[in-house]
């Protein structure tokens, strides 16, 4: 009824089917492994990036502050300028309407 030769067969070949199987799993392993570490050196090199990235732009922030800040200064300093050049312009034509000439060293310049 049981043949030993049949049954000894039969576990020579499971064991070479689960030997195989084994072998499939640990080289599945294997390569889930070194994707995992090439994965994790893709996001520590990421991570540097985005640091050097924030870095550059923590830069550009400084700069552009100090351009805004050199703006503003030159529209300050025209400011001036231009009530400067107003104040003279409208002394220059109070002068004129009232007849004195500035530069007329026999006229007192100082307006009322």
């Amino acid at each position: 009824e049981d043949d030993p030769t049949n049954d000894t067969q039969q576990n020579a070949r499971q064991q070479q089917q689960l030997q195989q199987q084994l072998s499939k799993l640990e080289d599945k392993r294997s390569t889930k492994r070194s994707l995992a570490s090439q994965i994790f050196q893709q996001i520590i090199q990421l991570q540097q990036q985005k640091a050097e990235l924030l870095e550059e732009l923590r830069q550009l922030d400084d700069q552009i502050d100090a351009i805004e800040g050199d703006l503003q200064l030159t529209s300050t300093q025209t400011q001036t300028q231009n009530e400067e050049v107003w104040a003279t312009q409208d002394a220059i034509r109070m002068s004129m309407s009232s007849g004195v000439v500035l530069g007329d060293p026999n006229v007192n310049h100082t307006l009322p």
